[in-house]
């Protein structure tokens, strides 16, 4: 019996458990697609993980760690660029770049654009008696069209990005029901490509992905056959 039983585990997976998978309920995890009037859908069904993480340290980075650095400059657009269009949300005047001004950060100084989730208890984390409102940055979300230039237009009538205006709250209160909504976003869609990252490397999911990156061993060839094989159904930008 106990020999039937490990055979049972090493087939699906789980010889270290959990025993046991549970499915969620679809309906508590639908992302709608982009729409143009909320902030809410900054975050939709055609998110990948790139984009949703830029929102979250968009929100949760401390007020000290969001200057200087805050930029990936290897995996980013050239910041050294004087005059871009991004240029004018960024603090950055006089015709000088984001690296030279900033210091590869989208902010300034500390005292400006302040975070707006403390991870630790989900309540504000603005400064003194209220938080700054904040316009959620072209620049860390897809391209979704609109402007003379696709995507890079902050205008508020310019859809799907526009200005999209994230209300602050005091240090410790309760979070403004924008933010609250545009958190649930990203959330959900994260469950949703963590279900089609275990959909695609089959019963071990994370598990054997991690272990065969960890390792670098041989099944990284069959990772990339089984990358290919879901190319056409799956998006790589989602897992």
């Amino acid at each position: 019996m106990a020999n039937a039983l490990q055979q049972a585990l090493n087939r699906i997976g789980r010889e270290q458990g959990p025993d046991f998978i549970l499915t969620i309920d679809p309906t508590q995890i639908v992302v709608q697609p982009p729409a143009t009037t909320t902030v809410a859908d900054v975050i939709s069904n055609d998110s990948g993980i790139s984009e949703i993480l830029n929102i979250i340290a968009f929100l949760v980075n401390p007020a000290t760690n969001r200057v200087f650095g805050t930029i990936d400059v290897t995996k980013s657009i050239p910041t050294n660029t004087a005059g871009t269009e991004h240029d004018v949300n960024f603090d950055v005047t006089g015709g000088r770049s984001l690296h030279t001004n900033n210091g590869d950060s989208l902010f300034a100084a500390a005292g400006t654009n302040l975070p707006f989730i403390n991870l630790d208890d989900f309540t504000g984390a603005g400064s003194g008696a209220a938080g700054a409102d904040q316009i959620i940055p072209q620049g860390i979300l897809k391209r979704r069209g609109g402007g003379a230039t696709p995507g890079y237009d902050f205008t508020a009538n310019c859809p799907p990005h526009g200005n999209r205006t994230l209300t602050g709250v005091a240090a410790g209160a309760p979070l403004h029901a924008n933010t609250t909504a545009l958190l649930s976003r990203c959330v959900k869609q994260m469950i949703n490509i963590l279900i089609k990252v275990r959909e695609i490397f089959g019963p071990q999911g994370w598990t054997a992905l991690f272990n065969q990156v960890k390792s670098g061993g041989g099944g990284s060839k069959h990772i990339k056959r089984t990358h290919r094989q879901h190319r056409r159904r799956y998006s790589s930008k989602q897992y």
